[in-house]
């Protein structure tokens, strides 16, 4: 099994990494494979409704081929965000609203948590802004034994132990939902979409 750590964060020795870090390790000791994706160094578009995506089944800019097949591939996700301004970086949540919009299937029935970094407040907004998309998607929240924050310089050891957790998390949910599939249990049919306009 495969597991996809995207850094959202812009520094890539820095907090944010060292929460992925910590996932990474105890997924490998779990003796599976994870992957970090830098998504933080470069700017990324903001979606902007233009829908190409439905004629050309991808998004137009191009920037997200890389990303999507590896989230494809993957078989579960963890979002890493620094906390700016009590709120998720903005490339996540850019990258999110158009992965949403563009590929949303290639995430539906996914594993997926967040992990939010800070200095000392505001990671909470953060978590609720990214997991969100989770809903719009049909993915499966993977939570720790607390809000997933880790605080900066690495002195943080309950923070580290969740970081833990989740990965523990990640890894057996994907492989109960591997053991399901192999029995027969497959994930439920969606309806077709119903568009309420208030």
């Amino acid at each position: 099994m495969n597991f996809l750590l995207i850094n959202a964060s812009p520094h890539e020795d820095g907090t944010t990494q060292l929460a992925l870090n910590e996932i990474k390790k105890t997924v490998e000791e779990l003796g599976e494979c994870a992957t970090v994706y830098q998504l933080g160094k470069d700017a990324r578009y903001s979606c902007t409704a233009c829908c190409a995506c439905k004629s050309i089944g991808r998004c137009k800019f191009g920037d997200l081929d890389d990303l999507t097949e590896l989230i494809r591939k993957s078989d579960g996700i963890v979002f890493g965000t620094p906390t700016y301004y009590a709120g998720a970086v903005s490339t996540l949540s850019a990258v999110l609203s158009r992965l949403c919009f563009s590929k949303g299937e290639i995430l539906r029935n996914k594993p997926a948590a967040t992990v939010a970094t800070a200095r000392r407040g505001g990671a909470v907004l953060a978590l609720s802004e990214i997991n969100k998309y989770f809903s719009f998607c049909s993915m499966i929240t993977v939570g720790g034994v607390y809000p997933p924050i880790l605080y900066v310089d690495g002195r943080d050891d309950e923070g580290l132990q969740n970081m833990r957790s989740i990965a523990r998390r990640m890894v057996w949910i994907a492989k109960c939902i591997k053991k399901g599939e192999e029995n027969g249990i497959i994930p439920p049919p969606e309806e077709t979409k119903i568009k309420t306009n208030i």
